[in-house]
């Protein structure tokens, strides 16, 4: 019996050769222009956390002065400011859409459930297109948090070998539980699928954060004096000042 193709199958022929070439060459003078951070986030779209992380993350990036082009299958949940360009919609068309019209040396945030953007992966690959160079993988700070974030490496398992693959862990009580919680999850990443998984650092969460997803307002604009909002430009910041570094995971120790 023939193999039912994917829907990720079936877009990849309204991607026509011109726009491929297009993205590469676009990609590769992305990757001469310096620094500039293009990110998979792997988080469960249908979670108001979701959209709120997405929003915080093209906020603080702008911040830095880049432009940042945000995909994801929802629509923007604020009035982004004018260095924030949202691509909303389902399916890699609107990936490609934004790697084509990303002008070289701006940001690029797409995320999606992880098991979406393993696809999306392997079609870029086959594509011969570049243009992500890491992948952010949101760690809850409890136990059902890090259950998770196992599935999802779980899923990310073969496509994620060619990325630099990141955890971010949200709302640990403290730094030391942070860290525990982390090195249960690499130690699991490494040993039981042959991933490195590095920290990039915390996300707190307080009342700032909290009122920043009720009312819809961009973190670091509500209150930029918070520690969750100073948690999010230290993060950023780092994971900037890492993209200056080659792209791609880190060799094992042996």
């Amino acid at each position: 019996m023939a193999r039912r193709r994917s829907l990720d199958e079936v877009f990849h022929f309204f991607i026509s050769k011109e726009e491929q070439r297009e993205i590469r060459e676009r990609s590769a003078r992305s990757k001469s222009a310096g620094p500039a951070v293009r990110w998979f986030v792997a988080a469960n779209p249908e979670r108001p956390l979701s959209g709120a992380l997405a929003r915080d993350l093209a906020t603080a990036l702008a911040g830095f002065g880049r432009q940042v082009h945000v995909v994801a299958p929802f629509a923007a949940c604020f009035e982004p400011a004018a260095a924030v360009v949202w691509h909303s919609g389902a399916g890699p068309q609107e990936l490609y859409r934004a790697l084509r019209e990303a002008p070289a040396g701006c940001s690029l945030v797409a995320i999606e459930s992880a098991a979406q953007i393993a696809s999306w992966i392997e079609q870029l690959r086959h594509d011969g297109i570049a243009g992500m160079d890491a992948l952010l993988l949101p760690i809850e700070g409890a136990e059902w948090g890090l259950a998770e974030a196992h599935a999802s490496l779980r899923e990310l398992t073969q496509a994620a070998r060619s990325l630099r693959l990141v955890g971010v862990v949200l709302s640990a009580a403290d730094p030391g539980r942070a860290r525990s919680l982390f090195a249960r999850l690499a130690a699991a990443a490494s040993s039981e699928f042959g991933l490195e998984l590095e920290l990039a650092g915390s996300l707190e969460r307080d009342r700032a954060s909290f009122r920043s997803l009720l009312q819809g307002v961009p973190l670091t604009q509500l209150d930029p004096t918070a520690a969750s909002a100073r948690s999010l430009e230290r993060l950023i910041g780092g994971l900037i000042a890492n993209s200056e570094t080659p792209s791609g995971p880190s060799p094992r120790a042996s």
